[in-house]
C-alpha cells in the first residue's frame, strides 16, 4: 500500500543514478518479494544510495519507489508459464565458465546466507573481476542468480552452526569460494588443475534435487551427457577428449586415497574397504546422498528394485566386509549435517517410484557412463561436509579431481 505521508505529487529522484538504482530495486522487489527488498538491505548495509529501503517512510523517494514495485508487482510475468530454468545451458552472451561461477556463487548464497553474499561484493568491489558482474543488480544475468538461489535454498539446509571457535570464518568461506572458482593447483605432489568442467560438477547434485522438488525448473542431467550432447561446449583449457577411452579402467581401478595419521586426524584409523573402486565409492555415496534427503521410504524401495534387478553394480553392497557399512553409515552422518533432514517425511507410492526412477537414470544412463558423474553429483555436499564437520570428513574430497589424482 503506498503512504499517505505524502499530501503533494510523489517526489521522483531528480538525480538519473540514484532514479537507475531506486526503478531497478523495485524492479527485482516486485517481481521477487519482499525477501528481494532484506537482501539488497542487507547487501548493501552501508551504501547510502539504498537509504530509502532504510528509512522507509522518513525518506523522500519511498513513496516513489513503492510505487514502482505495485506497478511491477501489476506487470503480467513477460516469461511464459511453461519457461522452465536450464542448469545446464548457459544464457546467451555468458561463457561455460561464467556459467559455473555464478552456479557456484549461488550455492554459497544458499548455504552461508546474506553475510557471504555481502563478503563477496566487497571483495569483487575492492578487487574488480569481469567474471562476477552477474553480481550486480545491473546486470542482466542477476535475475538468473537470484532463481539459483531460490532453488539451492530448497535443496541445502541453511548453515546456522557457531563459527566462533574459528579464525575469520568469513574469510575462510571466501578463499574457499575463489579457490574454486579459480581453479589453482592443489600442491605440487598432486599438480591437478581444478577445470572449469569441475564448477558444474560441483553444484550438479543440487541441480538434480532442486529439479525434482521446485517448480519450473528442467533436470540437468549427468555431466558425461551434458558434455556428449554439447550442453556444456568444451572449454578452451580442454585439450583433447582422449580420457574418455579410459572411462572403463577407472571402474576397475583400485581407489588409493591418503589416509590420515593420528595426529592429522581424531577419526584415524578409519580408511576406505580395501579394494574398493571409484565407481563403488560414488554409488555408496549416491544412496547415502538419496537416503539423508528422501528417508527410509527411498531406503526400501531401492531394495525392492535391487532384488527385481539383480544385474545391476550392487553386490558389493552385500558383501561380508563390515567396512562397507561403516563407509555408508559414515557418510550418512556426514551429509545430514548437509542437506535438510526428512523429518517425518512419507513417500507416496508414486512419489517413490519418481525419486527411484531419477537415481538409477544416475546410474544407467548410457554403457559409457563416467564414474566421475557419481563423485561429481556429491561432489558440492562432500566439500561443505568437509569444511564444516572437520571430524568426521577426513576422507572427503574437495571436488572430484582428488578422487582421480
Amino acid at each position: 500500500m503506498l503512504s499517505s505521508r505524502q499530501s503533494g505529487p510523489i517526489q521522483a529522484p531528480e538525480d538519473p543514478e540514484t532514479r537507475e538504482i531506486v526503478e531497478r530495486t523495485a524492479a527485482l522487489v516486485g517481481t521477487h518479494g519482499l525477501l528481494m527488498e532484506r537482501r539488497l538491505l542487507a547487501v548493501n548495509v552501508n551504501d547510502e544510495r539504498y537509504d530509502f529501503l532504510r528509512s522507509r517512510q522518513d525518506h523522500p523517494y519511498y513513496d516513489f519507489y513503492r510505487r514502482k514495485v505495485v506497478e511491477h508487482e501489476l506487470t503480467p510475468d513477460a516469461e511464459p508459464s511453461g519457461d522452465l530454468l536450464l542448469f545446464t545451458c548457459p544464457p546467451q552472451g555468458i561463457t561455460r565458465k561464467e556459467f559455473g561461477a555464478l552456479k557456484l556463487t549461488a550455492q554459497f548464497v544458499a548455504r552461508y546466507g546474506m553475510s557471504f553474499w555481502r563478503d563477496l561484493i566487497h571483495c569483487v568491489t575492492m578487487n574488480p573481476n569481469p567474471l562476477f558482474e552477474f553480481v550486480k543488480t545491473s546486470d542482466i544475468n542477476f535475475s538468473l542468480l537470484l532463481r539459483l538461489v531460490d532453488a539451492y535454498e530448497m535443496a541445502l539446509e541453511p548453515y546456522k552452526k557457531s563459527c566462533l571457535h574459528r579464525t575469520n570464518p568469513k574469510e575462510t568461506v571466501l578463499e574457499g569460494f575463489f579457490y574454486l572458482v579459480q581453479g589453482e593447483k592443489h600442491s605440487e605432489e598432486v599438480g591437478v588443475q581444478l577445470a572449469t568442467i569441475d564448477l558444474h560438477a560441483f553444484v550438479s547434485g543440487l541441480d538434480f534435487i532442486a529439479s525434482r522438488e521446485v517448480g519450473q525448473l528442467l533436470p540437468p542431467g549427468v555431466l558425461s551427457t551434458q558434455m556428449r550432447s554439447g550442453a556444456l561446449p568444451p572449454s578452451d583449457e580442454d585439450d583433447d577428449d582422449d580420457d574418455d577411452d579410459d572411462d572403463d579402467d577407472d571402474d576397475d581401478a583400485t581407489l588409493e586415497v591418503h589416509h590420515p595419521s593420528p595426529e592429522e586426524h581424531q577419526y584415524y584409523p578409519f580408511t576406505y574397504p580395501q579394494g574398493i573402486t571409484p565407481k563403488q565409492l560414488g554409488i555408496i555415496k549416491l544412496i547415502a546422498l538419496f537416503l539423508v534427503r528422501y528417508g527410509w521410504g527411498f531406503w526400501v524401495g531401492l531394495h525392492t528394485r535391487l532384488i527385481l534387478k539383480p544385474h545391476l553394480p550392487f553386490g558389493f553392497l552385500y558383501s561380508p566386509d563390515r567396512s562397507y557399512h561403516l563407509l555408508f553409515n559414515w557418510l550418512t552422518n556426514v551429509y545430514v549435517g548437509v542437506m535438510p533432514a526428512p523429518g517425518r517425511l512419507r513417500l507416496s507410492p508414486a512419489a517413490r517410484e519418481i525419486i527411484l526412477d531419477g537415481f538409477f537414470y544416475l546410474l544407467e544412463d548410457g554403457s559409457d557412463i563416467a564414474t566421475s558423474d557419481l563423485h561429481a553429483f556429491v561432489g558440492g555436499i562432500d566439500y561443505f561436509a568437509k569444511r564444516e564437520n572437520y571430524e568426521k570428513s577426513a576422507l572427503l574430497p574437495q571436488h572430484p579431481s582428488y578422487t582421480f589424482r
